[in-house]
């Protein structure tokens, strides 16, 4: 792996790591100390937004330094990734719905339904921490192996 795409990859995951952990002090929040407080949707939509827009950019990051067929379709990256063996293919099913609701957040924002928003922050916040692990783990092996053979 090349030392820019590594660096890129690294920054990616750091600022990922920053915002699951500013998304986690929301999943605190009760249904009702949510709902109350309007700055409360906003952050977590911002910060689920932001951070799945770091998950596909690594994703992407990866396609193409391994020089792996380009995705086709919405859910393709990690598909991808699954197949060369970088997530799991379970990982890949719910980083794809992770990135149907990222489109929601983004394309058709003005019909976010905030109580899935919710669900999703006390659901499937672990997939992008579980996402951040693995490629962090990933770039680790791959950083010392790459170092071996030089």
């Amino acid at each position: 792996m090349t030392e820019i795409i590594q660096e890129k990859l690294e920054k990616k995951l750091r600022f990922l790591q920053d915002a699951v952990n500013q998304l986690s002090k929301y999943q605190k929040l009760s249904p009702a100390e949510y709902n109350n407080d309007p700055r409360n949707e906003l952050a977590v939509e911002r910060l689920f937004q932001i951070c799945l827009e770091a998950v596909i950019d690594t994703a992407r990051l990866l396609i193409i330094e391994h020089q792996l067929e380009k995705p086709q379709d919405n859910r393709g990256e990690f598909e991808i990734l699954s197949g060369a063996t970088i997530i799991s293919s379970d990982l890949a099913n719910h980083l794809s719905a992770a990135k149907r609701f990222r489109n929601v957040l983004v394309h058709d924002y003005v019909s976010v339904d905030k109580e899935q928003v919710y669900r999703n922050l006390q659901e499937d916040l672990e997939d992008i921490q579980k996402f951040q692990q693995v490629i962090a783990q990933y770039l680790l092996k791959n950083k010392s192996g790459s170092a071996q053979t030089r």
